[in-house]
C-alpha cells in the first residue's frame, strides 16, 4: 500500500472484487486521530460535549440500522476462501480415512496445513519448510532422506517435483487422489509404495468440482 504496489478493491465498484478489502482498515487509526484532532480544535470548555457528539455520531448509524452487511474482513475471508475450503475438506476427509497415526506426511507449509488440522493429524508428524535441513535433504535427495509414508502437494510444487525425482531411484510414491476445484491449484495426495511392475503409475480419474 505504501508505494501503490498493493491494490485495494471495493466490492461495490469495478472490478467488484473483495481483493485486499480488509487493508482499508489501515485508515481506521488515521480516522480516529483525525476525530480527536477535531475535538482539540474546539474551545476547552466545549471539548467534552464535542467528544461525546463525535462518539454518538459514529455510533448512532450502527445502533439504528439493522441490515448492515457482515464485517468486511469476515466477508472478504469468506468469499476468497470458497475454493480453498472445498479442497481442504476433500483432502482432509481422504487422509482422515486412510492415514495411520505416526506414518508421516511431507507437505509445503501454508494453506496445506489446514488439511492436517481438519484431518486431526499432528503437525509434528509432518515434514515441511520449518524442518530446515531435513526438509532440504528430502527434496534434494529423496532417495536417501525421504521417509514419510504420505505426501500432500500442489501440482508442480517442490514436493511434487521431489516425488518425480524419487520415483526414478526410489522411494516410490503412488498417486492416490487428485482434487480439482475451480479457481484453485490442483491438490495431489501420494502414498509411499513398492514400484509398480511397469515402473510408472497414472493418476486415476480426478474428483472434480465446478
Amino acid at each position: 500500500m505504501h508505494s501503490s504496489g498493493t491494490p485495494i478493491f471495493v466490492p461495490d465498484l469495478w472490478p467488484n472484487s473483495w481483493y485486499n478489502t480488509r487493508y482499508a482498515l489501515a485508515a481506521l487509526p488515521l480516522a480516529a486521530f483525525a476525530g480527536a484532532t477535531l475535538v482539540t480544535l474546539t474551545p476547552l470548555r466545549l471539548r467534552l460535549p464535542a467528544a461525546m457528539i463525535l462518539v454518538l455520531g459514529a455510533a448512532v448509524p450502527w445502533a439504528f440500522k439493522t441490515n448492515w452487511p457482515p464485517s468486511i474482513c469476515w466477508k472478504e475471508s469468506e468469499v476468497n476462501s470458497v475454493a480453498r475450503r472445498a479442497w481442504t475438506h476433500e483432502a482432509a476427509a481422504y487422509l482422515a480415512a486412510n492415514y495411520a497415526p505416526g506414518s508421516g506426511v511431507i507437505y509445503s507449509f501454508g494453506d496445506l496445513t489446514g488439511v492436517l488440522r481438519e484431518a486431526h493429524i499432528p503437525l509434528r508428524e509432518g515434514l515441511h519448510e520449518g524442518n530446515d535441513v531435513a526438509w532440504e535433504s528430502a527434496l534434494k535427495r529423496p532417495d536417501l532422506f525421504l521417509h514419510e509414508q504420505w505426501a500432500l502437494a500442489f501440482s508442480g510444487d517442490a514436493v511434487s517435483t521431489a516425488l518425480l525425482k524419487a520415483n526414478r531411484r526410489g522411494p516410490h510414491y503412488q498417486p492416490r487422489k487428485q482434487i480439482i476445484v475451480k479457481g484453485a491449484p490442483v491438490v495431489e495426495i501420494y502414498e509411499r509404495s513398492e514400484p509398480s511392475p511397469s515402473g510408472s503409475s497414472v493418476l486415476g480419474t480426478p474428483a472434480r468440482r465446478e
